[in-house]
């Protein structure tokens, strides 16, 4: 069985006098206790008459957040160490607004402590040991640079140079960071070495000594070349050394860095005495029928072999090694000019040689006029064409050539040399003429064109290559068609999709060149509706459909106020005035499509009573504010388990709220005029009633 108690409230409506309020005082900030390296607190004492606080937030002088809150206190989540945040406090309520309070706070405001490396000496050697780090405070700390470790500082692993070590140390108790550094000086003592160019040479040789190995810009390199007067030079470059007489020598070098001292290093090398063989004498014993040269000189003593050098018409050097002091060239021709010389060849380095070089010309045949008849010009791909060489009888030859024609198909564009060769029998001369073919590559084709366009925007094609007023020019675009001309030329896809574009170039002599490019063109597309009606108070989801061809898309709705989020495809929305926002869907490839929206909002939109119950309900529809300073509502049913209490200006702004019957809206300097109430009750069986009615403030 259910039993229900009905109570009756009733209004007592007394006649005050009219009073003279002030504004209400301005509220004094602090900054609370709770402040830490992520948080800042602020905190004020109660205002005495303020309903309600307006704050604005600024964090490092960033675009104020506006917000209003109850309690007299804010706190700011998810800073950085050493944010500032500025915090103003404006109290509302009757009889008025205060004045404007302002703080900064700031996160982690960390004591003044100074950070100091211990442990390290200003120089080390790359051979010392490591050494540890001391940071001079107490916490979780890391260092950085070359060779360091944790807090462990290697001299071998840094290397020779300048080393800046860096150390961050956070405090245990209150988690702040201390950065500090340091910079110590590392020098080589390891000596890298040294290179000679031979540990065995003859006497007036040159031999090169230099620095192997990496080597610390710093160090200072002491040598000792014996007997070659160049004693203790100090120095790193190339050095030439010269012995005048035969021995066994040393070459010492040791390097000091710093402090850091190498130990010498040295390295043997013999001299030896040089014997002279002489030059030889070189004859040629030529045999015009032959079409030979037969060459000899006079043996070496100390020669083990000879040298044979020789060039046939400036056609290039030929080495050849003969043991023996004769030489034969054959299968020359008439009119060959052959220049030979031979080196003596030693076993034993230390001897010195000497060349000699002879010419030989055979006698000239009788003049014979050769030619090819052949064009001098191909276009690259063409056909094969018909050559010949005259007298007739001969042989042609070069790359492309085939019998009697010489195609093209198969080489590259560039210059080619097509070569004839007649035998005459009476004379026995051999004849060789040639001419050059130019295969041309023809006009290039390249032409500029983005990889990518977006649907319906302009996209510019430019031919890249060199042009002249003997060119045609044809552009086939897949889906806009055949455009003539040079150019540039400018086009619009309609579609999306994957487009060919292809130029062909023709030059004056009909060498062709074509060059294609693929384009992509992308798309973003909405489904959307551009306007919605609620009223106020209420809220609405946004759901919009956006597809792009390729790649994610990013959202943004301007201004964002009254949205749930300003960056996705469905927001909710809860503007408290008709507002239109700016739908922007945007794809990887910078392509976007926009939409207005526009939510039309009822400032008054009174809701129809829900209830049957409406005449338990005591509202005031006219208050005379001369003679009563609150207007109270009352129910005359049970008693509700939960109330809410609204009231709205004509422009739909929240001018009040409760959620205690008990509680009036002070009404003593509100301006006359006509104001909205939202009521919902909520009776002890669960049951919610609602009410919605304009009523009347005059005076």
């Amino acid at each position: 069985m259910k039993y229900y108690y009905y109570f009756l409230i009733s209004v007592l409506l007394i006649t005050l006098p009219q009073w003279s309020w002030a504004q209400l005082d301005t509220p004094v900030l602090s900054c609370g206790e709770e402040s830490s390296t992520d948080q800042v607190c602020f905190t004020w004492p109660v205002v005495e008459g303020a309903l309600i606080y307006a704050i604005t937030i600024s964090i490092n002088e960033s675009a104020p957040l506006e917000t209003t809150v109850v309690l007299n206190e804010w706190c700011q989540y998810g800073l950085s160490q050493g944010d500032v945040v500025t915090l103003t406090v404006i109290a509302q309520g009757p009889p008025g607004d205060s004045e404007m309070a302002t703080l900064e706070c700031v996160a982690n405001d960390c004591p003044a402590l100074e950070l100091t490396l211990g442990g390290l000496a200003p120089t080390y050697c790359t051979g010392d040991e490591a050494a540890t780090i001391l940071p001079s405070l107490v916490g979780d700390c890391d260092c950085t640079g070359l060779g360091v470790s944790g807090l462990s500082f290697s001299p071998e692993e840094a290397g020779a140079g300048a080393v800046t070590i860096t150390c961050s140390c956070v405090t245990e108790e209150d988690a702040c960071i201390y950065t500090a550094g340091a910079t110590v000086m590392v020098y080589d003592n390891t000596n890298p070495g040294f290179n000679l160019s031979t540990t065995t040479a003859c006497v007036g040789e040159i031999i090169t000594a230099d620095l192997a190995g990496v080597v610390d810009p710093s160090a200072v390199y002491a040598w000792n070349f014996t007997d070659v007067g160049a004693a203790n030079v100090l120095g790193n470059e190339v050095y030439e050394l010269i012995w005048d007489a035969p021995g066994t020598y040393e070459v010492v070098l040791a390097v000091q860095a710093g402090d850091c001292s190498s130990e010498a290093i040295a390295q043997t090398l013999v001299i030896e005495a040089a014997d002279d063989i002489g030059a030889v004498t070189v004859n040629a014993i030529p045999d015009i029928a032959g079409l030979s040269v037969t060459f000899d000189w006079d043996m070496a003593e100390g020669a083990d072999a000879y040298q044979v050098s020789y060039v046939i018409n400036d056609s290039g050097v030929s080495l050849e090694l003969v043991t023996e002091n004769e030489f034969l060239l054959s299968d020359l021709d008439y009119g060959d000019v052959v220049e030979l010389c031979v080196f003596p060849i030693s076993a034993d380095p230390c001897y010195a040689y000497a060349e000699n070089c002879i010419q030989q010309t055979l006698d000239d045949c009788p003049p014979l006029e050769l030619s090819i008849d052949a064009p001098t010009q191909i276009c690259s791909g063409g056909s094969a064409v018909p050559i010949a060489g005259f007298p007739e009888g001969g042989t042609l030859s070069g790359p492309g050539v085939s019998d009697s024609s010489f195609d093209p198909a198969d080489l590259s564009p560039g210059e080619y040399t097509l070569s004839y060769e007649f035998f005459d029998e009476e004379t026995t001369c051999t004849y060789t003429t040639s001419i050059v073919v130019e295969i041309s590559e023809g006009p290039s084709a390249v032409f500029e064109a983005p990889f990518f366009a977006c649907l319906g925007e302009l996209t510019l094609l430019e031919y890249a290559g060199t042009s002249s007023p003997t060119m045609d020019f044809v552009w086939e675009v897949n889906g806009v068609g055949t455009l003539e001309g040079e150019g540039p030329h400018y086009v619009t896809f309609n579609t999306a999709g994957d487009y060919d574009i292809t130029l062909s170039v023709q030059e004056e002599g009909g060498c062709v060149g074509s060059y294609t490019e693929t384009i992509d063109i992308h798309a973003v597309e909405l489904d959307v509706a551009n306007a919605y009606s609620i009223s106020v108070g209420e809220s609405i989801d946004l759901d919009f459909t956006a597809t792009s061809t390729a790649g994610g898309i990013f959202y943004s709705w301007e201004p964002g106020n009254g949205l749930s989020c300003d960056n996705c495809p469905t927001p909710t929305a809860s503007p408290l005035e008709t507002s239109t926002y700016l739908f922007t869907a945007i794809n990887d490839f910078g392509c976007y499509e926009q939409i207005e929206v526009t939510i039309y909002v009822d400032a008054l939109g009174l809701e129809e009573n829900t209830s049957d119950m409406a005449d338990l309900l005591v509202v005031p529809h006219v208050v005379d504010a001369s003679r009563t300073s609150s207007w109270n509502i009352n129910w005359m049913g049970a008693i509700p388990v939960d109330v809410n209490c609204e009231v709205y200006d004509m422009q739909g702004r929240m001018l009040f709220r409760t959620s205690d019957m008990s509680q009036g809206w002070q009404v003593g300097q509100v301006p006359s005029g006509v104001y909205v109430y939202r009521i919902e009750l909520i009776d002890a069986s669960g049951q919610k009633h609602q009410y919605s009615q304009r009523f009347l403030i005059h005076r």
